[in-house]
């Protein structure tokens, strides 16, 4: 949403609840300054829809997934693979 004086706000809106498997992949720390964040990537595995996308953002167990790649293998295909990170800006 853009206000008059320029300023953008984001606002997001649930696109679907769905069930899925979610697999923890690999886990870091990284060093910004004096603090320390966890960085985790993870694969969640949902049935196929066409309509997930990178810009899309993943709310699981009350953490936000940043969605790095979804694995679209074409709408024959029951599954969809989604690689996401969480501890990156969203």
């Amino acid at each position: 949403v853009r206000h008059p004086d320029g300023s953008l706000t984001t606002t997001r809106s649930t696109v679907a609840q769905v069930r899925s498997q979610v697999k923890a992949l690999r886990g870091s720390e990284q060093n910004q300054s004096t603090q320390n964040s966890e960085v985790a990537d993870y694969l969640f595995r949902i049935r196929y829809r066409s309509d997930i996308n990178p810009d899309d953002v993943i709310v699981w167990r009350g953490y936000e997934f940043n969605i790095r790649h979804v694995r679209d293998e074409g709408p024959r295909t029951r599954e969809l693979y989604i690689e996401a990170q969480r501890g990156v800006a969203v």
